[in-house]
Parts: structure tokens; C-alpha cells; sequence
């Protein structure tokens, strides 16, 4: 018996077991190990999917570090940072490059000489990093830490050495000539250091740790000096952040698009808010002190009161104009209680069927609260103003064939009413429009039937003429009766019956 169970013993350590995925815990399909240690494999599609849920998740402002999935590293140990050059290939391109982006928006600066959000991104340059490596080599304080250096940057972008760490050494062990030099001659050493660093979110993170010493920067857009802690131009030279922020003009205005409160951090007039929208100081400046007004102005149910004047108040005189310029400015930053307020002031004033209003009034005639209180009246009872409006053209429509019941009229009436209305200059041009409206419809159904009507009417008429007239010279006629109009609008509503 002892001999069988040897013998079985045996027989399974021979047998190789299914290898696990340490992301689906299944088996492996199409291995792949991303990881620079040597150990057990990953799906290729769990692997991509792990590192592109990792990037999707993100927003701009953080860039995750990706680290291996392996069962190996979650022993207790330290995880691997998984290079981008070895993972790059697996995930789809758009992912490779939204991590790219990622990380340069950790350094998103807004220049002050062009208005433009850029990065301050370094930048890996392969084909430069020989150089790079060759300038760093002669700047070190000694000839054998060459070496040493390039296997802490290689422990550094695997995530061996934390930041503090690596960038504590860099400057006391490697380059404590970094302390005493200029901030340009400093960052010529530097930017040789960072571009030789190829994992994004590494590089980046170095650059912000280095920038949160030296502070004083140039843009890589227009070459312009900036405090990368409190974004002037030009730098603070022989002052703090502090003493020089105490002269700038500190008062705070809210983005006219987003709403967000905002500071000015230097002399520049033109501001771009962090959603994308650029707009002058000293114009919203001025918005923000009305709004305060008007705030000081109707203390109680200010929002209310806003809707009320915008409603109501269609053409501003000099008297009345400061007060809309002021209810404007509220509403732009208090839109949804403004908004509020112009639903109710329109279900108030036209009760009790705003929807119905709202399918009949002229937008363009009406002021521009009320302008905004049908759209968003529209935008909320879509369905019910559409009914009103189906309704309302059903009416308008029965409303021609209610006046001429008889169809044998209709498109003799139909033309005179639509020639008339187009004639100003004459009486009849004071038709009802909605009678009018109600004839054009009926043309517009009924286009065989008006144009037979017509031709039969012009034909008729004709005839008339000529049995009036026809056995007569024109030279009998007076100048005056020559001018006279013969045609469809110039004979009366109902003609003589044949």
C-alpha cells in the first residue's frame, strides 16, 4: 500500500498543473509578463484591460502609476512599477497616449505671455538621452557615481526608491552643486536628468518635486519667467509669494461660464478659467459689484425679483437700465435659482394655460427674461406645448374653410386674401393674419384645386371684359382708365356669376 501511494505521489509532481492568471484567476491564455522580474505570466487581455481600467479611470490633475498584477509582488512585497515601454504595446494606442497626456497635465501651466495652457513637461527624447547622459556624467561631483547614478534612476522608474528619497540624493550625493548655482544653471542639470527618464508619471512627479524648490521657471511656449507657486509673470524678484500677492488687486469674480470664484495672479486683463473660458478682469470685475448691488437692493427673494425685471422690463430707458445691467449680472451667477424664477413668473402670468402661450406668442417680440422663460417652459412641457401647438394649427386651418363654406369660393377668396395682405398700401391689408395664415394653409393642401379655381376665375373675367368692352377702340378710353389694374386684386371678393 505504502509503495502505490509513493508510486501516485510521484505521478503528480510529474503532471504540470493549469498555470493561474493572477488578474481572472483562470487559466492563462497567450502569456505575457510585463513585469521585469521573472515570474509567472498574465492573460495579454487581462493584462490590457487592467492597465487601460487604470488609465479610463483617471482625470486630468492625477496619473495613476501602474503596477504588476502579479501574485508574486502582493506577498508583502513592494510592488514593480511596470514600464511604459513594455506595456505600451499591449494596450490600444489612444490608451498609451491619454497616459501620456495624464501625466503632462500634472505640469499644465498657464502661460502669461500667450494665454495658453501648455505643459512644462521636459520630455523624454530617446535619441537625446546619450547626450544627456554624457553632460550629466561631466557635471557629477565625482567620475566613479556615473554608474551608481544610472542604477538609482533605473530602481527610481521601477519604483524601488520613493521620491523624497531619489531626490534627496540626487542632491546631496550626486549634484550638491545644485544648492549654490543659479536657477537656469540649475535647471540646464536638471532637465538633462529628467530627459533621460522615459515612464511619464515618474518624470513628472520629479519635475514637480524639483519645481516646488525652485519655484522660478520659464514657459517652454514663449520663454517667460513665472512663479510656478503663485503663476505670475515675470517672477517676484527679492519678494515672497506672500509680499507680492499683498499689492495685486485680491478681489475674487466667478467665471461667467462655469461659476467657479477666481483670483487674479498678476497684471494680465485677459483671465482663461480652467474650463476653457477667457474673459476680461475688469469687465466681470465690474459684473460681480452689480450683482452685489442688486443683491443689496432686493434682499428678499432676490431671484424673484430678477426674473420680475427681466420679464418686464422690454425696452431700458436711462432710469431703468443700471437695474437691468444689475438683474443680468445676478442671473448669470445664480442661473438655476434665476431659472427657477422665470418658470414660475411665466406659469404665473399666463394662466392657466402656459403652454399654450408658449406655442402662440412671437419670441422675438417679447423681452429677453421672457424669451428665456419660453424656452425653458418649452424644454420642460415638450410634449404638452407641442399638443397646444398641433391644436392651434388645426384651429387656424378650419378657420378659412369655417368662413367659405363653399368650396366653389374658396380659391378665389384664398388669393384675394393672401394679394391683399401683401399689398400694404391698400385697405385690405388690415386682414385678420390669422385668417390669412388659415387661407395660405389651405393653398398649400389644396394646390390643384386653387390653381383650377384661379385659372377658371382669370378665364371668366376675361370673357366679362370683353363683352363690356370689346366692340370699343382703346382710343375711347381715358388715359386714367388705361392705368386701371386688371388684375385679381383689383376685382371684387365675389365676382359676377356666368
Amino acid at each position: 500500500m505504502l509503495v502505490e501511494e509513493r508510486e501516485h505521489e510521484s505521478t503528480c509532481r510529474e503532471i504540470q498543473l493549469p498555470q493561474q492568471c493572477s488578474i481572472c484567476l483562470g487559466e492563462v491564455e497567450n502569456p505575457v509578463n510585463l513585469c521585469v522580474d521573472d515570474h509567472e505570466a498574465t492573460c495579454r487581455d487581462c493584462s490590457a484591460s487592467y492597465i487601460e481600467s487604470q488609465i479610463s479611470s483617471a482625470y486630468f490633475g492625477m496619473c495613476p502609476c501602474i503596477t504588476c498584477p502579479s501574485l508574486t509582488h502582493q506577498k508583502g512585497k513592494k510592488k514593480k512599477v511596470l514600464l511604459f515601454n513594455r506595456w505600451s504595446g499591449v494596450v490600444r494606442a489612444e490608451s498609451a497616449i491619454r497616459y501620456k497626456a495624464l501625466a503632462s497635465h500634472l505640469l499644465a501651466f498657464l502661460c502669461g505671455g500667450c494665454h495658453t495652457l501648455k505643459t512644462l513637461d521636459a520630455g523624454f527624447e530617446p535619441n537625446f538621452s546619450a547626450d544627456c547622459y554624457t553632460r550629466i556624467e561631466g557635471l557629477l561631483s565625482e567620475a566613479d557615481k556615473y554608474s551608481a547614478l544610472r542604477s538609482m534612476i533605473a530602481s527610481y522608474s521601477l519604483g524601488d526608491i520613493e521620491l523624497e528619497k531619489f531626490y534627496e540624493a540626487l542632491n546631496k550625493t550626486f549634484f550638491p552643486q545644485l544648492s549654490v548655482l543659479s536657477d537656469n544653471e540649475a535647471w540646464n542639470i536638471f532637465m538633462n536628468l529628467l530627459k533621460t527618464i522615459e515612464e511619464p508619471e515618474r518624470r513628472c512627479n520629479l519635475q514637480l518635486r524639483y519645481l516646488r524648490d525652485r519655484p522660478r521657471m520659464k514657459t517652454l511656449c514663449c520663454n517667460r519667467e513665472h512663479c510656478f507657486h503663485c503663476k505670475i509673470k515675470d517672477f517676484h524678484e527679492g519678494k515672497t509669494c506672500l509680499e507680492y500677492s499683498a499689492n495685486l488687486d485680491n478681489s475674487i469674480v466667478t467665471c461667467p461660464s462655469c461659476g467657479i470664484a477666481l483670483a487674479r495672479g498678476d497684471g494680465c486683463n485677459t483671465i482663461s478659467c480652467v474650463c476653457g473660458k477667457q474673459f476680461s478682469w475688469t469687465a466681470e470685475k465690474e459684473n460681480t459689484e452689480r450683482s452685489f448691488a442688486f443683491r443689496e437692493s432686493h434682499p428678499d427673494r432676490t431671484s424673484e425679483a430678477c426674473a420680475q425685471i427681466l420679464c418686464t422690463q422690454a425696452t431700458p430707458s436711462s432710469s431703468t437700465a443700471p437695474l437691468i445691467l444689475q438683474a443680468k449680472a445676478w442671473q448669470i451667477r445664480n442661473r438655476i435659482e434665476v431659472n427657477r424664477a422665470l418658470r414660475g413668473w411665466f406659469k404665473r402670468t399666463f394662466t392657466p394655460c402656459p403652454s399654450q402661450m408658449c406655442a402662440r406668442l412671437i419670441s422675438e417680440r417679447q423681452p429677453d427674461g421672457v424669451q428665456e422663460a419660453m424656452e425653458l417652459w418649452r424644454t420642460e412641457f415638450s410634449k404638452e406645448v407641442a399638443h397646444c401647438k398641433l391644436q392651434n394649427d388645426v384651429a387656424i386651418a378650419s378657420l378659412f374653410t369655417t368662413v367659405f363654406p363653399l368650396a366653389s369660393e374658396r380659391p378665389i377668396a384664398a388669393h384675394f386674401l393672401v394679394a391683399m395682405n401683401s399689398l400694404s398700401s391698400t385697405k385690405s391689408g388690415s386682414h385678420d393674419s390669422r385668417l390669412v395664415g388659415s387661407a395660405s394653409k389651405w393653398i398649400e393642401s389644396h394646390r390643384e384645386e386653387y390653381k383650377i379655381g384661379v385659372d377658371h376665375w382669370e378665364l371668366r373675367s376675361a370673357r366679362q371684359f370683353l363683352f363690356l368692352y370689346g366692340r370699343q377702340s382703346l382710343l375711347a378710353f381715358k388715359p386714367a382708365y388705361q392705368n386701371t389694374h386688371c388684375a385679381l386684386s383689383s376685382i371684387a371678393l365675389f365676382p359676377i356669376q356666368s
